[in-house]
């Protein structure tokens, strides 16, 4: 039963429908039969099976031996070899590469003539304001290049408080890859010693190469990418829905993904004190 499957599989990606397969298979076993026959075993109408021969007969898979007209013995359908299959598949990829090949020379001056549907697919927001303005709860970050510059533009108590929120939630699958450097280890210590979950069951891994310097903050969800640049001069924010795009950055991030290490408590504990941390503290004795 298993093998039959699989030869009507293989039948109908050789591009035959299921009647074409049925009678064919029908013909391979019974050499001579007629379109009456084939129509009482396999229960095609009789006008359907004529088509259908026709069909077949045009992919070169069965002969027609037609009836005189004198006699009235009927059209008798003989299968040919199976192999030829084989054959017809190599012509037709014969004929498929030599038509890729005219085809490259001609898709340049399809591609002038041809007028795509332009779909908001960018938007970019200047400004502080405009940068906000892209951050909100819908954008359910997954994956995410962090050069920790999101107090820069929230604030620090929006970004605790966004942490915190995080903390709480058990639905957390964010990834996140971050620089080694002097400001990253700043963060990292002080959201370490803020709250010890910062690492539990945190995706979050540092690359630790000189040349690893990303200025702009990059997530992705749900085949959405959003840049932000808040650096020198430059405040500017960009969401993009380019699937194009999306898979660009998403395969970049899976790469530097495979590279990058894991922070552990040991790491951030070698950070030492957080000179902010004790200052904050301080001020909060001293206000009371």
């Amino acid at each position: 039963m298993k093998k039959n499957s699989k030869i009507r599989k293989v039948l109908k990606d050789f591009g035959l429908s299921d009647n074409e397969v049925e009678i064919y298979l029908l013909s391979l076993s019974e050499p001579g039969i007629s379109p009456f026959q084939i129509s009482k075993s396999t229960l095609i109408p009789r006008t359907t099976v004529y088509d259908t021969l026709l069909s077949l007969s045009s992919k070169k898979l069965v002969e027609l031996e037609q009836s005189d007209g004198f006699t009235k013995r009927q059209t008798k359908v003989f299968a040919k070899d199976p192999s030829n299959i084989r054959k017809l598949v190599r012509n037709k990829k014969k004929k498929l590469d030599m038509l890729e090949v005219r085809l490259v020379d001609s898709l340049p001056s399809l591609r002038e003539k041809y007028t795509s549907v332009q779909n908001e697919q960018f938007e970019i927001k200047y400004g502080l304001e405009g940068v906000n303005s892209l951050n909100n709860e819908l954008f359910r970050e997954e994956m995410v290049i962090n050069p920790m510059i999101s107090v820069d533009t929230q604030g620090l108590k929006a970004v605790n408080q966004g942490l915190d929120s995080d903390l709480e939630s058990s639905s957390r699958s964010c990834r996140m890859i971050t620089p080694l450097n002097e400001w990253v280890e700043h963060v990292i210590s002080y959201q370490f010693l803020r709250d010890k979950r910062y690492l539990v069951g945190r995706d979050v891994r540092y690359i630790n190469e000189y040349n690893f310097n990303p200025r702009v903050r990059i997530s992705l969800s749900n085949f959405q990418l959003k840049l932000i640049c808040i650096d020198g001069d430059e405040c500017w924010g960009m969401l993009s829905e380019s699937e194009a795009l999306y898979e660009t950055y998403s395969t970049i991030f899976e790469v530097l993904w495979s590279c990058a290490k894991p922070f552990d408590q040991d790491l951030v504990k070698s950070f030492g004190e957080n000179d902010f941390m004790e200052a904050q503290r301080f001020l909060a004795k001293k206000n009371k």
